[in-house]
């Protein structure tokens, strides 16, 4: 796998050289190699865009390998509005699919850190590479896809996870997916993205994506 991975830095590389001298990347991809290849169920969260008001540039990896990334931030930026439903999900999906209240109340017992500690064990990727606002814009994703779209396809195929969680991604790729993607039987999940205002409960959106794999795919 480190020698296919080793392409994907590649097309990273290459993405920055064709942009201009300032343009600001945010690589992504599977966050420790080492554990998601242990991991039983192999989850991609495929999002829209890297959240950077300061756009500094760094590596969306790296981030979420170490939990206090996103606990002992000073600002006023809080992780939980979109990684607080990431990290439930991932815990669930890979704890046989337990229900929400158990969910809950191992991050109770646990604390934040523990349980973000589960970000190690997936991939995650942006349709857009560069840094964005707490808003997207449909179009500039649309655009970003277009654009991206080699280096999306050859991570996912490269990546090999057995479900891609769509937050609110799936309208951009759904039109690629049986011509693009070598896994013909690799599961997408069409959902809201996690930080959507105004969307369902909490407990649904996890009971909805969590419900759909473990009947589509099981314990794999």
């Amino acid at each position: 796998m480190e020698k296919d991975l080793a392409l994907i830095e590649n097309r990273f590389e290459k993405l920055k050289e064709s942009g201009s001298p300032d343009l600001i990347l945010i690589p992504d991809g599977i966050v420790n190699i080492e554990k998601y290849k242990k991991t039983r169920i192999k989850i991609m969260w495929l999002l829209k865009e890297p959240h950077d008001k300061g756009r500094v540039g760094w590596d969306m990896r790296d981030f979420l390998r170490d939990p206090e990334n996103l606990t002992k931030r000073n600002d006023n930026w809080s992780w939980k509005r979109t990684y607080k439903m990431l990290m439930l999900v991932t815990w669930g999906i890979l704890h046989d699919y337990q229900s929400h209240e158990k969910t809950i109340n191992d991050w109770n017992r646990l604390g934040d850190e523990d349980i973000l500690s589960v970000f190690n064990e997936i991939a995650y990727i942006n349709l857009k590479k560069t840094p964005g606002l707490s808003r997207s814009s449909d179009s500039k994703i649309r655009a970003a896809y277009k654009n991206n779209k080699e280096l999306i396809w050859l991570q996912i195929n490269t990546i090999k996870p057995d479900v891609v969680i769509c937050g609110g991604t799936y309208k951009f790729i759904e039109g690629d997916i049986e011509q693009l993607s070598k896994n013909q039987s690799l599961l997408f999940i069409n959902t809201n993205h996690p930080n959507l205002r105004g969307h369902k409960r909490d407990i649904d959106y996890y009971n909805e994506v969590l419900t759909e794999i473990k009947q589509s795919i099981g314990n794999n």
